[in-house]
């Protein structure tokens, strides 16, 4: 990913979570922030991260593109990272409401084609009660 298109990916960010998530200017050092969680990270942190993310994801655990990576977490600062360090190698996302039940999470994960799911560690039990059927792998 070139670096101009994360730099449009982090500004349509912003720019989508504009309701929910505060740009601040502490220190000239511009951050991300959620006003529920009172969390910040700055930009240059959120880059640092997306990309440690995929190298991991790429590297690691061998995630390429077209491949379907399902994400199940309520929203957080994490949540950004996530998705944008999952796109920027070209894998296809989905991601799905905490609310659903597991039986509508199985179905989205086998429908989907997903082969690594990574969930917050609360919703991790909708996965597993699911998970022998698929052969895909997770992470916590």
């Amino acid at each position: 990913m070139t670096r101009s298109l994360l730099s449009l990916i982090l500004t349509q960010l912003h720019m989508c979570y504009r309701s929910s998530l505060l740009l601040t200017k502490p220190n000239s050092e511009s951050h991300l922030s959620t006003p529920q969680l009172k969390n910040k990270v700055t930009y240059a942190r959120l880059d640092r991260s997306i990309r440690a993310l995929a190298a991991g994801l790429y590297h690691g655990l061998g995630v390429r593109k077209g491949d379907v990576v399902f994400v199940l977490s309520p929203n957080s600062l994490l949540y950004p990272t996530i998705c944008l360090a999952v796109l920027s190698i070209g894998a296809v996302l989905t991601t799905a409401n905490p609310l659903n039940t597991a039986a509508e999470i199985a179905k989205q994960v086998q429908d989907s084609g997903t082969k690594l799911a990574i969930a917050a560690p609360e919703e991790m039990h909708k996965l597993v009660s699911h998970w022998i059927a698929y052969s895909c792998h997770f992470l916590q």
